[in-house]
């Protein structure tokens, strides 16, 4: 299921004889949700169940210490 917005607003930002400078700016604010899930394919995580959304970003990031010397 997917749900959000999109504007596009373009125009003529400069306009002269010899020179154009035309413009489009575009905002969209779109997320796709889990509408229904496999019980057998489906992985078994707190984030993945119906109505929650599909672009969760997950990350392992380690710091370590510089090997002695």
């Amino acid at each position: 299921m997917r749900k959000g917005i999109e504007v596009t607003l373009s125009g003529s930002v400069i306009n002269r004889q010899k020179f154009q400078w035309q413009s489009t700016i575009n905002f969209t604010s779109h997320h796709r949700y889990y509408k229904e899930l496999d019980s057998v394919y489906s992985p078994k995580n707190p984030w993945t169940e119906p109505g929650m959304r599909m672009d969760t970003y997950l990350d392992n990031y380690w710091l370590r210490d510089p090997p002695a010397t």
